[in-house]
């Protein structure tokens, strides 16, 4: 509607969620990639190692999120050059990716660390983190930033939901995580102690 018909928008905007995707897919993989370790280590108490993993996977997803996110917002060509399209397209991808991506910085934390809490067994957490994202932000921003803004509306509405999903889940993970470690350190001693007094 607000880009009144013009198909070169939503071919635009396919070469933009196209891109979204390549930069997501490598950070989904490392959250789900550490999901065994994290699990193992939580269920044996070994908070020392949790600590020490989540250090480094945090460190290599935020280099990348930082990578691509400067990348899409200082050359946003590249993308037109991967995903083959005409010079019109070409033009209101490199007019709109920086708009479009410049939430990926909260990548690292929406993505990656996301996935952690469901090797830490808080699924509902994961969950809603993901439909904030989605359906609390996303959806109504679209709408009510198109209202204002016409079509650009709809890719600022991409790129602020990212940046404050990201952020909101990144604050979420940083305060209940070293929560949840040491609740769990104080499980695995009362199971001990419990297991003394029974011999």
């Amino acid at each position: 509607m607000y880009s009144l018909g013009d198909e070169n928008y939503t071919a635009a905007m396919t070469v933009m969620l196209s891109a979204l995707q390549v930069i997501s897919l490598p950070l989904n993989g490392l959250g789900y990639g550490i999901q065994p370790f994290i699990s193992y280590n939580y269920g044996s108490g070994q908070v020392d190692r949790i600590k020490k993993g989540l250090k480094y996977i945090v460190i290599i997803a935020f280099i990348f999120a930082f990578i691509t996110w400067l990348l899409s917002l200082l050359y946003p060509v590249i993308y037109t050059y991967i995903f083959n399209c005409s010079d019109i397209v070409a033009s209101l991808v490199v007019q709109y990716t920086p708009i479009f991506l410049m939430g990926t910085i909260m990548f690292f934390a929406q993505m990656t660390l996301q996935n952690v809490n469901i090797a830490l067994n808080e699924a509902k957490v994961s969950i809603f983190l993901a439909l904030f994202r989605k359906v609390i932000l996303l959806i109504p921003l679209c709408f009510i930033l198109s209202y204002f803004f016409g079509v650009q509306g709809v890719f600022y509405s991409e790129g602020i939901a990212d940046l404050v999903a990201g952020t909101v889940t990144m604050t979420v993970i940083f305060i209940r995580i070293p929560r949840l470690l040491k609740r769990r350190v104080e499980q695995i001693k009362k199971e001990h102690e419990a297991l003394i007094d029974i011999h």
